[in-house]
């Protein structure tokens, strides 16, 4: 997670990031930062069940992806000839920080995980594949934690998708952790929390352009 004296506002992670974009001579989408993330669509992650090493796709917007590199310092020293995508793709930093913030837990040790960014982190996502004590059986639940962002901004929510369930859990700074089922044979998770307003949506674009390209 994120210490406490490298936390930043989200208000000024735009701001910088907006000065970052300028002085780069990239062009830039102007939109109001209350437009902006945590306040629209909710993160996404989608867990793929396997009885030797679940993985889970973690993803965000762009701008959810500026304001976790600015909070890291991955855009500390500018440089011409990558591209943002480029640089939080290959931050080991990035890595870290999800590894440490998506966690599975089978009774009482962690499941070992490795972050893998792919070939670019901001497109595809970033990949977590989790090395458990034990094949889980199918009736074991096992405890998942979702607290990317919440760190920088607690209005972060994280919705879940499981492989082979239409079943979609709400993962938020109030409750991060949550029960699911990683066993090949069964996809399911312990509660279903869209509805009933939880989720709020926020249409808001792009702004930043990550995918500045040298000319």
């Amino acid at each position: 997670m994120l210490d406490s004296r490298t936390r930043r506002p989200l208000g000024a992670v735009l701001l910088s990031a907006q000065f970052l974009a300028l002085a780069a001579g990239g062009p830039l989408l102007a939109t109001p930062p209350a437009a902006a993330h945590p306040f629209g669509p909710p993160l996404t992650a989608h867990l793929v069940p396997d009885d030797r090493r679940p993985t889970l796709l973690w993803h965000g917007a762009e701008d959810d992806w500026v304001a976790l590199g600015e909070a890291l310092g991955v855009f500390a020293e500018p440089d011409a000839e990558r591209t943002g995508a480029e640089l939080l793709t290959d931050s080991s930093d990035v890595r870290g920080y999800l590894a440490e913030s998506v966690r599975l837990r089978q009774g009482d040790a962690d499941c070992r995980s490795i972050a893998d960014p792919g070939a670019d982190v901001v497109e595809n996502g970033m990949t977590i594949t989790f090395d458990c004590p034990l094949p889980p059986s199918e009736d074991e639940q096992v405890e998942l934690t979702l607290e990317p962002m919440i760190d920088l901004n607690p209005a972060y929510r994280t919705v879940l998708t499981v492989e082979g369930s239409d079943t979609k859990t709400l993962f938020t700074g109030d409750e991060p952790t949550q029960a699911v089922s990683v066993a090949g044979g069964g996809v399911a998770t312990a509660a279903v929390a869209l509805g009933g307003g939880t989720l709020v949506v926020a249409a808001g674009a792009g702004w930043f352009l990550l995918r500045r390209r040298r000319s």
